[in-house]
């Protein structure tokens, strides 16, 4: 298999000129301007991976027939290197962006709206993350602290977004099974279909709502803060689980034949309302 780097180089010179009124050795950073991919194929490709530090990421749907991966940037050196091949397209950020030195990049990407990518997998440090209108058969994000915000997503199979120390927001999301996790940050989650789900935040509180009653064993776990989660009011299942110094309310019976709703509290308050 034919490998094709494109390695996104050499974007802008870095100038050290001083700007009229500056003080001396003040660096005058340069505008940042883009490199645009706008002739890879969509064609075959069945997986994206992206592996970024702190680079701001926006994804969307488009008309076009082709992937479209602009890198806006301000730097000369280090900035994303994209490897395509006829079934994978792979966009890698080796160096960590420097915020010292005002050093910024952001990568957009537009996926056809006809597409065959099984797999998106994103994985990034502090940035922000946009993602709008995917159409996968599984979708994973990472960050470490860097907040992420999904509208629209349809996803065949499994759901996977963890933050270390960022919010989570998704907006419109159908899947099999949704996994949700934070450590430290909020989670809000609006019109979301999903045959289970599994939801958790140690420090933080979330706003959960479902329209669709759930089909298997689901789960919510809530640390310090608070978590209302909103189901259809015919909604049928059974809950179970255990509560630390906090407390745990619903609006439900708690005695169905249906599937399980496992909860816990550790200091929070849970609550389960009718929508």
């Amino acid at each position: 298999m034919k490998r094709i780097v494109l390695s996104v180089l050499a974007l802008l010179a870095f100038t050290a000129c001083v700007s009229a009124g500056a003080p001396a050795g003040d660096p005058t950073w340069p505008e940042a301007q883009s490199v645009l991919n706008q002739g890879i194929k969509a064609d075959g490709i069945k997986k994206i991976e992206i592996n970024l530090k702190n680079e701001a990421l926006n994804i969307s749907l488009s008309e076009n027939e082709n992937i479209t991966i602009e890198i806006l940037s301000n730097h000369q050196m280090g900035n994303p290197q994209v490897s395509v091949d006829p079934k994978a397209i792979k966009i890698e950020q080796k160096e960590k962006t420097n915020k010292l030195n005002k050093r910024n990049c952001t990568i957009n990407i537009t996926i056809p709206k006809k597409n065959s990518i099984q797999y998106l997998m994103i994985q990034n440090g502090d940035a922000l993350s946009s993602i709008s209108d995917i159409k996968v058969d599984a979708f994973s994000f990472k960050s470490d602290g860097g907040a992420v915000a999904i509208n629209d997503a349809d996803v065949a199979k499994v759901v996977d977004v963890s933050t270390g120390n960022a919010d989570i927001q998704i907006k419109k999301v159908a899947c099999s099974e949704l996994k949700v996790n934070t450590n430290k940050g909020n989670i809000n989650i609006s019109d979301a279909e999903a045959n289970n789900f599994s939801i958790s935040s140690d420090k933080g509180s979330m706003d959960l709502d479902f329209p669709k009653m759930f089909e298997k064993e689901s789960s919510v776990y809530i640390g310090s803060g608070t978590a209302k989660i909103a189901l259809p009011s015919s909604a049928d299942f059974w809950t179970s689980g255990d509560i630390g110094s906090g407390r745990f309310r619903s609006e439900f019976a708690q005695d169905s034949k249906g599937p399980k709703f496992k909860y816990k509290v550790s200091g929070g308050d849970m609550r389960l309302l009718k929508r």
